[in-house]
């Protein structure tokens, strides 16, 4: 039986390799206890109808993980791979690497917590983690903390080397700005205190390309840092000069989603705007604790632009 079945891009062999290490040094796995089909020895049998074998051991395996980096991330393979793992509710252990971050992670992945590659301490549990899904006494850390550090340490050189992410229509032409001022793909932006039990956000988009963006959907995300939940922060939208209040279409700890639908079609030149209320009564919270403001643009095959980043900031001169 296969114990561990490892998902990943073949771009992203090296990062494989070193997993792989690590699991034989910690387990003392044999060979074919691990499938990782780009690394020697690991690899399906001679003659094996790869469809249906690849198939069978990501439902039977006694843990799936999946090594994400932005190269696997656009791999269909890897997609089917562990969306037919989240699907059966077996073991799934996301690794992210290269560069990636959870905000990249779309659903049903968001959900799972991920660990990070480049997280010396986060491979240690991932360690621990296989465990206990296996029922598997590990090896001393000493026996394992050289292949540790090397995974570690693939997962952050990959990120220099991997080939970067292709941009879509809507990361190359579009503009966001608020309050006149543009906020720059993957930066983030600032803004005022929060003085005030309500702060309006107005959103300008422009399409700067030559070519027409089509419509999608426009999500944001709010999170409050080192909270568990953001109960006391309400989202608004402007209806017909009325300020109507939004209801989330995911919560986690942490953060809230919320979806506006209909973002316009852009032509060249063409812009449009969106504004946002967001609440609340609490004025200590608002006093002490800063907010995460995240917005991207997703088109109608699902396809999520780059993140648009803003921080409100506390009103850390508050008398209480």
């Amino acid at each position: 039986m296969i114990k561990v079945f490892v998902s990943h891009s073949n771009k992203d062999k090296d990062i494989a390799e070193k997993l792989t290490d690590l699991l034989k040094a910690a387990f003392c796995f044999r060979s074919a206890e691990i499938l990782c089909t780009s690394v020697p020895g690991h690899k399906l049998p001679a003659g094996a109808d790869t469809e249906e074998e690849l198939r069978a051991k990501v439902l039977d395996a006694g843990v799936l993980i999946g090594i994400i980096t932005p190269v696997s991330a656009e791999s269909s393979f890897v997609l089917f791979e562990l969306g037919a793992r989240w699907g059966c509710s077996r073991p799934l252990i996301p690794i992210l690497a290269a560069g990636f971050t959870s905000d990249d992670l779309r659903e049903p992945l968001k959900s799972k917590n991920a660990l990070l590659g480049y997280d010396q301490n986060d491979v240690f549990q991932l360690v621990d983690n296989i465990s206990e899904i296996l029922g598997l006494r590990h090896e001393p850390a000493s026996a394992y903390n050289k292949y540790a550090m090397a995974l570690s340490k693939a997962c952050k050189v990959t990120a220099k080397k991997s080939e970067p992410k292709l941009k879509s229509q809507i990361e190359e032409n579009l503009k966001v700005s608020i309050r006149g001022t543009q906020i720059e793909n993957g930066s983030i932006l600032q803004l005022d205190y929060w003085t005030s039990d309500m702060i309006k956000l107005q959103f300008d988009f422009q399409n700067v390309g030559k070519k027409l963006i089509k419509r999608g959907d426009i999500q944001i995300r709010i999170a409050a840092p080192g909270r568990s939940n953001v109960d006391n922060i309400e989202l608004l939208t402007e209806d017909q000069n009325d300020l109507v209040s939004l209801k989330s279409m995911q919560a986690a700890k942490g953060y809230v989603i919320y979806q506006l639908p209909d973002f316009p079609v852009l032509p060249p030149s063409g812009w449009e705007s969106r504004t946002v209320a967001l609440s609340s009564h609490d004025m200590a919270f608002r006093a002490r604790q800063s907010i995460n403001i995240v917005l991207s643009i997703v088109n109608d095959i699902g396809q999520k632009g780059t993140a648009f980043k803003v921080k409100l900031l506390p009103h850390k001169k508050a008398p209480y």
